[in-house]
């Protein structure tokens, strides 16, 4: 039970401390640490939310193939990750 949690944990928290590392490393973001991690949990969040409401719509309600969800995935998780960041932008420079 613990491995499967782990196991499910992992890649979010992953991907959260990579685009924290990105963002204040290349993009040179100076804000604090923890207003920095809520933005990116929030952004990860909302990219998941998203995704599983493409899966149950698609998957369930539409009954599409496998193949056609993951096309309908890729472009749902981008989009949403596009649109989240283009939002979540004035976050960053307010003081």
């Amino acid at each position: 039970m613990m491995l499967e949690i782990i196991d499910l944990i992992f890649p979010i928290i992953a991907v959260a401390i990579f685009l924290i590392l990105n963002e204040r490393w290349k993009k040179k973001y100076e804000l604090p640490l923890k207003k920095h991690v809520l933005i990116v949990l929030c952004k990860i969040t909302i990219c998941t939310f998203s995704a599983l409401l493409i899966l149950f719509v698609f998957g369930y309600l539409l009954n599409a193939t496998e193949v056609q969800l993951l096309l309908v995935l890729a472009i749902g998780i981008g989009s949403s990750y596009a649109v989240t960041s283009y939002l979540f932008k004035p976050l960053y420079f307010k003081k």
